[in-house]
């Protein structure tokens, strides 16, 4: 099996922290996963709602912009190959409608070192390959939106 390769703007490493367990954030945040396939985008949710955050599902692009539409969003994880329209394109019009902010993870088998820098470019903060360990994406959700004590943030940081 491939090992997963996360790639963030700090580092080139991949996350060991394994926080597994019945850690809860103090205020439940809500996160979007958009994946275009039905058993990878159920997978990402589950460990995500472990967290006890709100996970919404969805297919594609159009549906990720639709969502953002209707709801208040603290995380977007998202695919890159997509039929309707692919995760840097939805970033970059996600971006141009004003989430500048948005924390993003992009998790995707693009693995190439253009697909990275253009996961950048559009403006994702995490770069995650599939497939990848629960623990890595719950370690990036964790420090991306998790309500973590500064030593615990500090320490989370220097692995990622």
């Amino acid at each position: 099996m491939v090992e997963s390769r996360v790639v963030s703007l700090a580092r080139l490493a991949g996350a060991t922290h394994d926080r597994e367990g019945d850690l809860k954030p103090a205020h439940a945040k809500t996160v979007v996963v958009t994946d275009d396939n039905e058993d990878l985008r159920s997978y990402a949710a589950t460990v995500i709602e472990q967290r006890g955050h709100r996970v919404l599902a969805v297919a594609g692009g159009a549906e990720t912009l639709d969502a953002f539409s209707r709801e208040r969003v603290d995380l977007l994880v998202l695919d890159v190959m997509m039929p309707d329209m692919d995760g840097y394109e939805t970033l970059s019009r996600l971006r141009a409608a004003g989430h500048t902010r948005l924390p993003v993870i992009m998790l995707t088998a693009q693995d190439s070192d253009d697909a990275v820098i253009s996961g950048y470019h559009a403006g994702a903060d995490y770069y995650v390959t599939k497939p990848y360990k629960s623990s890595t994406l719950l370690n990036i959700v964790d420090y991306l939106i998790g309500d973590l004590p500064a030593d615990e943030r500090a320490a989370l940081a220097a692995k990622l």
